[in-house]
């Protein structure tokens, strides 16, 4: 299956679902949902990818794969928000002024900062609320002689995203989804 991590992880065989959300109360857990007709398996998003790295080395009782939460599955170019729990932001400035990405580094929880290009700074975090927090922090805000332009992409390509659809489909066939928290 999948060795991408990813915020959201599918538990199958799951026979007691009180237990396994239980043990999940030790995370904060943005949501977690079942397969119709198939309550033994449970998808569980995270709002942080290094919580669902710790839940998935550490709960053994139930095999756990790294899949994608309903909310990133590939549709049309849809766009990404802040509904999508997604951890990756881009950030430019209106009229094209180069961006200098020092001031970022009073953040937390930065996972990564790459260049998209002379203009635009590509920021990941771990976690997708401080990703949202950011975005609400600068968005828009003066920056030089302009204003700050910052917005939501996708944390993984359409074809990662499919790749990571093919290996869970291995392991589930049916992909509709049922919220269950």
């Amino acid at each position: 299956m999948n060795e991408k991590k990813t915020k959201t992880l599918l538990f199958v065989s799951v026979d007691d679902l009180q237990e396994l959300t239980s043990y999940l109360q030790q995370y904060d857990i943005r949501e977690i949902y079942s397969i119709p007709n198939n309550e033994s398996c449970v998808c569980v998003m995270f709002y942080n990818i290094k919580e669902s790295e710790d839940c998935h080395n550490s709960y053994k009782k139930y095999n756990s794969y790294y899949t994608i939460s309903k909310y990133e599955l590939p549709k049309d170019q849809e766009k990404c928000d802040c509904t999508k729990n997604q951890s990756t932001i881009f950030i430019s400035c209106k009229n094209n002024t180069p961006f200098d990405d020092t001031g970022l580094l009073c953040y937390d929880d930065i996972k990564e900062i790459r260049s998209a290009n002379l203009m635009t700074k590509c920021v990941e975090f771990f976690d997708s609320r401080v990703a949202d927090k950011f975005y609400k922090e600068l968005n828009g805000k003066p920056y030089k002689d302009t204003e700050l332009v910052v917005k939501y992409v996708w944390d993984m390509s359409t074809k990662t995203k499919w790749d990571i659809i093919r290996a869970t489909d291995l392991v589930i066939p049916n992909n509709v989804y049922k919220k269950i928290k």
